[in-house]
């Protein structure tokens, strides 16, 4: 997960929408043992969490995570 610092509203606008090149646009590593990407410039700080459990509520599936 990252925490996008405030003056990088438009990064945090492109991962909003469904821009399928968003990653093309940011600076972002992944690191064998991360969650998911780091966007190297734009982020502050980050986490790194899996999903311990899923729930089916009725069309929906919640997940929680732990970091």
């Amino acid at each position: 997960m990252n925490f996008l610092q405030e003056r990088v509203q438009s990064t945090a606008q492109l991962f909003a929408s469904s821009a399928p090149d968003r990653f093309d646009a940011v600076r972002w590593n992944i690191l064998p043992e991360a969650g998911g990407p780091h966007l190297n410039n734009d982020a502050y700080p980050v986490a790194d969490c899996r999903v311990s459990r899923t729930v089916p509520v009725g069309r929906s599936t919640p997940w929680s995570s732990v970091p």
